[in-house]
């Protein structure tokens, strides 16, 4: 993932977590699940949730404005 995550990252995806990138324009919110974690709610037909790690909350608010 790491080779893909270089490629797609200036056509805005992110990193979110280990196991997913995602394409910030479809993040519908950014939501805490927990106390420690968060989760993405996607703007598609199923409202699909993807964990973001507690480590990159930070940057995924900086960089994408969430």
């Amino acid at each position: 993932l790491d080779e893909l995550e270089a490629m797609l990252e200036r056509f805005g995806f992110f990193r979110c977590h280990r196991s997913y990138i995602v394409n910030v324009q479809k993040v519908a919110k950014l939501e805490r699940f927990t106390r420690n974690s968060y989760n993405l709610t996607l703007s598609d037909a199923a409202q699909s949730t993807i964990p973001l790690a507690k480590g990159r909350v930070t940057d995924m608010r900086e960089h994408f404005g969430l």
